[in-house]
């Protein structure tokens, strides 16, 4: 496309691969169920053109929050109420918390030396957009951030929200803050961006908004909906360097910076379309412009390269549009690589 190189092998020794989920009915489900119980969300791997699909691991077992060391090698995931981690190929699994309260929601540090995630009473996973983890909590006073080494030696408590739902976590990229979400439902919701400095738990308040997306240079960006500040923005992890950067706002789900992070990504409602659609805007241009087609639902999706996108779409009218799609950002190359699965992110794994 546009004479570009796609990802594929890498000098370091891995590939970009597509990471997706599966429902999938448990064998312990009772005859003729639906309810959410009733069906896995296996993790499952495929090449960038959809071939040579294969499943994460040979265990049958429910990862609620899975993400990739940056080395490609590992990955950590929660299952059980605990933090594991395995091998890039499934085998090697070991568990790292071991609390009478569920952990969920690991997240790597850049240099793959930490992992840091939720603990906390009564918390309940909750599928996000983007392949994220959600977490309800419905006992404030015990829920937690923490970080540990690798390992899982040196646990420590790094900051505990005092609201409700908690999104998402994310390190900035030298690996000095950590950036998360709280939504708090009263009767006046209550969103907020926080980042918390790992070496002495300070928190500073960076927007009062949901979703974020963290750039390789540290930019942070996220969206506003209120009268008079309505338009997305960008801020510095330490909330210096506040900028509107365009008057459009997400519709729902996430933001993701390319990987030059010279243009962001997210779901908007359009005048054209029932539908959410992909679009993006050009840092330096602002320019807004649409991805996906207008009649189309555009759930999970992610970057391959800085012109390119994996998405999920889906098509509630007709059966046009289901399953991971890979599509140019200009709109062109649209082509479907799946008819199933969602949760599409890339991940870089050995070859």
């Amino acid at each position: 496309m546009r004479g570009e190189t796609v990802k594929s092998d890498t000098a370091d020794g891995l590939k970009y691969q597509i990471l997706y989920m599966v429902y999938q009915r448990n064998a312990s489900a009772p005859f003729g169920s639906t309810s959410i119980g009733s069906y896995d969300h296996i993790q499952y791997v495929m090449n960038l053109d959809g071939t040579h699909k294969r499943k994460l691991s040979t265990q049958e077992k429910t990862y609620t929050a899975c993400d990739w060391s940056p080395d490609g090698r590992r990955v950590a995931f929660s299952t059980g109420g605990e933090i594991c981690v395995m091998n890039a190929d499934g085998s090697g699994t070991r568990i790292l918390t071991d609390n009478t309260t569920p952990d969920t929601m690991p997240v790597w540090s850049p240099d793959g030396r930490h992992i840091a995630y939720i603990a906390g009473d009564n918390i309940n996973d909750v599928r996000g957009p983007g392949g994220l983890v959600g977490v309800y909590r419905t006992n404030e006073s015990k829920s937690q951030i923490r970080v540990m080494r690798d390992d899982g030696s040196e646990n420590r408590p790094l900051a505990q929200p005092t609201v409700a739902e908690l999104f998402t976590l994310a390190f900035s990229p030298r690996g000095d803050w950590i950036i998360y979400n709280t939504h708090l439902r009263t009767a006046s919701v209550q969103n907020r961006i926080l980042s918390v400095r790992i070496i002495d738990g300070t928190r500073i308040t960076l927007s009062t908004s949901l979703f974020f997306a963290v750039s390789k240079c540290g930019k942070i960006a996220f969206c506003r909906s209120n009268l008079g500040e309505r338009g997305t923005y960008i801020v510095e992890a330490d909330g210096s360097g506040m900028k509107r950067i365009s008057e459009t706002t997400i519709s729902r789900g996430q933001l993701r910076f390319s990987p030059d992070g010279s243009k962001l990504a997210y779901l908007v409602n359009t005048d054209q379309s029932k539908y959410c659609v992909l679009a993006i805007v050009d840092m330096e241009s602002t320019n807004v412009r649409l991805v996906t087609p207008c009649d189309a639902e555009c759930g999970d999706f992610d970057w391959i390269t800085d012109n390119k996108f994996v998405v999920n779409l889906s098509s509630r009218d007709t059966t046009s549009y289901r399953g991971i799609y890979t599509v140019g950002d200009d709109g062109h190359d649209l082509t479907q690589i799946s008819d199933e699965g969602y949760g599409a992110s890339i991940v870089r794994v050995p070859t």
